[in-house]
């Protein structure tokens, strides 16, 4: 019912990931993602839960092959580290989903 969890821990795993995935991408990639904030809670001064999405473009994935537009929920735990900056202490991020294409007149 859940499907495959992909857990990364810590900054090392997280980074290795990443590295890997970039490596993967094709000469053609054109995806790009787009952060949108939803809300933020602040549950302390320093400690704030952001709701969000993740939109992806359409474009060429990762294995050369056309993708449409999505979006990817997420939920963030976020710390603040001194000052005005900001830390994810955890993330999770849903299914993504196509993004309905909107209507021509």
């Amino acid at each position: 019912m859940l499907g495959k969890r992909d857990v990364k821990r810590g900054r090392a795993e997280l980074l290795a990931s990443w590295t890997a995935a970039f490596a993967r991408r094709c000469e053609q990639f054109s995806i790009e993602l787009t952060p949108h904030l939803h809300g933020i809670r602040l549950l302390s001064s320093d400690l704030a839960l952001v709701d969000g999405e993740f939109g992806y473009s359409a474009g060429i994935g990762t294995d050369g092959t056309p993708h449409e537009a999505s979006a990817q929920p997420f939920t963030a735990v976020m710390t603040r580290r001194g000052g005005d900056t900001w830390s994810i202490l955890s993330i999770r991020a849903g299914v993504a989903a196509a993004v309905a294409k909107a209507a021509v007149s």
